[in-house]
């Protein structure tokens, strides 16, 4: 059963969280022929895809691997315990919830920079959504 799914932007491929003999892992689905194929051995806390058929995949301890629908090319850290993933429609930032943060991680794939924006009001962040 998938635990987190994100769709690529022809709604052709579904990538999903699956869990199987107790280890997690991304599998990507081509919807028309049904064929699948692994991209990542591990089960990520979080997901979130762009436009651009760009896939972001978070561990819960740090890291987040930066993906497409076909494979995984590299990863940055975010030094802390992530969970909630939202990339931006308009200039593919990813914003990141971590555990314990009162602030939003930002991380641009172009640049490779991280850098933070402090939420008003305090609270920690567990879920992010952004308009389009």
């Amino acid at each position: 059963m998938p635990l987190k799914l994100a769709v690529n932007p022809g709604g052709s491929l579904i990538a999903a969280k699956l869990y199987r003999n107790s280890k997690g892992a991304v599998d990507v689905a081509d919807v028309s022929s049904g064929k699948r194929k692994r991209i990542l051995d591990l089960g990520p806390e979080a997901m979130a895809s762009d436009d651009s058929g760009n896939l972001y995949a978070a561990e819960l301890r740090g890291k987040i691997h930066t993906c497409t629908f076909t494979g995984c090319s590299g990863s940055f850290d975010t030094g802390a315990t992530n969970l909630a993933l939202a990339v931006s429609p308009i200039g593919g930032l990813v914003y990141v919830a971590c555990i314990g943060k009162t602030s939003l991680q930002v991380f641009d794939p172009r640049s490779r920079s991280l850098t933070y924006i402090p939420i008003q009001g305090g609270g920690i962040l567990s879920a992010i959504a952004i308009e389009p």
